[in-house]
């Protein structure tokens, strides 16, 4: 009978422990959360993870690995099963400035120094005498109507139209637009 007991215990022996804690390797799934392909490592469980690289996110800055929306300890949680982790960003921060162009803005109210790329905060519209807003530009030229999906600092310029129609010289109206330099007197 002795003879009988010792294979089943062996087997006992090696089996309880597939059985009982599962798998010895945990496969763990890394989103990067930006547009790239996740990659799978596989691991033994109970086993320190090692931090892939930093990824990068356009107009964001990495901030940790999420695993169940918790930041991921690499140096002191152990592996239990297979997960994911996902890649948690928040938006950077940009300056921008405003170059009103011979405009002005009469009121009062603090325009933002900074934004992100998630801002919805409104854009200043200057004023001017004799032009009509057109607009903001941004250093290179680009047409810039919203902080929301723009990146990058930004020196903003306000783009003007002249005005005939409401246009003031020194106090007059012009009769016809410039032609002769007929003015007549403001009423």
């Amino acid at each position: 009978m002795k003879k009988k007991l010792i294979p089943f215990a062996l087997l006992f022996t090696y089996l309880l422990p597939l059985v009982g804690c599962g798998s010895k390797t945990c496969t763990i799934t890394f989103d990067p959360n930006n547009g790239e392909d996740t990659f799978t490592i596989t691991v033994n469980k109970g086993e320190l993870l090692t931090e892939p690289e930093t990824p990068e996110k356009t107009a964001y800055d990495f901030k940790a690995w999420r695993y169940n929306n918790v930041k991921w300890s690499f140096k002191y949680e152990k592996v239990q099963s297979d997960m994911t982790l996902k890649a948690y960003y928040t938006p950077t921060d940009y300056s921008v400035s405003y170059n009103y162009n011979g405009g002005f803005i009469n009121y009062s109210y603090n325009w933002p120094q900074e934004y992100t790329i998630e801002s919805k905060a409104q854009i200043p519209v200057p004023n001017r005498l004799g032009y009509v807003f057109d607009g903001w530009k941004d250093q290179e030229g680009n047409v810039f109507n919203s902080y929301e999906g723009n990146y990058g600092d930004k020196e903003l310029t306000a783009q003007w139209k002249f005005d005939s129609d409401n246009f003031m010289y020194f106090g007059y109206y012009p009769s016809k637009f410039f032609n002769d330099h007929e003015l007549t007197k403001q009423i």
